[in-house]
């Protein structure tokens, strides 16, 4: 029984020396009253790294919405092997999309059942990849969501704007990590905001 127990004990050692979890949590605002939540979830171990976004948000003009939205993908070797997202609307589901390479190498994208083919056979830095990473050098940041790739455009002092058909997003970091995002619909701005702990944790584990 006791020799059961060390071993279980090694095994679950072994696993916290090689997997690393980084999570990142946002208050969702609007104006000045807090709407919602974002977590963003970083999990490394053994050459693959899976990210996970998950916000709700619950607001009214003149009706009552929430929104709620799930995001994940998987990198090895610094490749996109696979993602998928949905979005819902009062519980009703509004949009999912996965992507995945198919048999000639490239990638596919499926939108709200509809298969793609695409000519791009690496992808490095995707809209999963924002919040945990700043997109120095880059002018497009690809979206499994909409199957291709989106503007972005650096501001200066690390800031960054992403152009999408939904709106744009304004990115703004700090010692690499996302601070926040503003979101800007025609029917409302949103700010992401990090949460003071969470940033200082963040901020610990990269230094």
């Amino acid at each position: 029984m006791i020799k059961k127990f060390y071993i279980l004990l090694g095994f679950f050692l072994l696993l916290s020396a090689t997997a690393q979890c980084q999570l990142l949590n946002y208050d969702v605002v609007k104006g000045k009253k807090k709407k919602g939540t974002v977590t963003v979830e970083k999990l490394s171990e053994d050459g693959q790294v899976k990210y996970k976004i998950y916000s709700k948000v619950s607001f009214s003009i003149l009706f009552n919405f929430t929104i709620e939205y799930w995001l994940e993908e998987k990198f090895y070797n610094d490749k996109l092997t696979w993602g998928k997202a949905s979005n819902t609307l009062n519980d009703r589901l509004q949009k999912e999309s996965e992507i995945y390479i198919n048999d000639k190498g490239n990638y596919a994208v499926k939108i709200d059942g509809v298969t793609s083919s695409t000519d791009i056979n690496e992808l490095t830095y995707s809209v999963a990849k924002l919040y945990n990473h700043e997109p120095i050098g880059l002018n497009k940041v690809f979206s499994q969501s909409f199957g291709r790739y989106l503007p972005l455009t650096n501001l200066g002092n690390n800031a960054y704007l992403l152009e999408s058909p939904d709106g744009n997003n304004k990115y703004t970091y700090e010692n690499g990590i996302c601070k926040e995002v503003k979101l800007i619909r025609d029917f409302a701005t949103f700010y992401f905001r990090i949460q003071e702990e969470s940033y200082a944790r963040a901020k610990k584990t990269k230094e």
